[in-house]
């Protein structure tokens, strides 16, 4: 009998929370219903079935497509730091991967960094144009604000030139581009 008690329990929770005045309509509904159900039985409830189909889960996606976004490439300033820590990451791997090669680095090894160093630019131009809808419109991308090195006329920061021989690409992809996160930022910047 737990599982009645439980039910009635239910119940009761889902009457509670129904305003009077729509519980005595429901009741003076039911009421009239089954007054016209004892003479008429062919009569039906008073209940409205919506008999409206949902919509499929292809019409959902063509609408969410048809739909402009809000801003193109908006995210939320988690995920956009995530992606200049990534981006980061990215750099120093590929400075790894250069000096691991050294000076005597095959042609497709040399085309692969060229590819990577490419794709790697613009993925941080992405990132830099992205930065003044997080940091501010202030926030100017030319600037080499924050606790970075003195960047080169690429963009690119020099400050591990010291630490790593001069690689294949004649030296400049043991650069690294300054991304302006707020840990390099500062605190009174962002």
């Amino acid at each position: 009998m737990v599982g009645v008690e439980d039910s009635l329990a239910a119940f009761r929770a889902l009457d509670d929370g129904i305003p009077d005045d729509q519980r005595n309509g429901w009741l003076k509904q039911e009421m009239a219903v089954m007054c016209d159900r004892s003479i008429n039985p062919k009569v039906m409830d008073v209940f409205d079935v919506r008999m409206a189909k949902a919509p499929s889960v292809k019409t959902i996606e063509i609408s969410l497509l048809a739909q402009e976004p809000a801003a193109e490439g908006c995210r939320g300033s988690v995920t956009w730091i995530a992606r200049g820590l990534l981006l980061e990451q990215t750099q120093i791997m590929l400075q790894m991967d250069l000096k691991e090669a050294g000076p005597r680095c095959t042609k497709r090894q040399l085309l692969l960094f060229t590819q990577r160093r490419n794709r790697l630019s613009g993925e941080i131009a992405s990132f830099l144009a992205d930065t003044p809808s997080y940091l501010g419109p202030g926030y100017d991308t030319d600037s080499d604000e924050g606790d970075s090195g003195p960047l080169d006329e690429d963009g690119w920061d020099s400050r591990l030139n010291d630490e790593l021989p001069a690689g294949p690409l004649d030296g400049r992809t043991t650069k690294s581009i300054h991304l302006p996160l707020p840990l390099a930022l500062g605190v009174q910047r962002c």
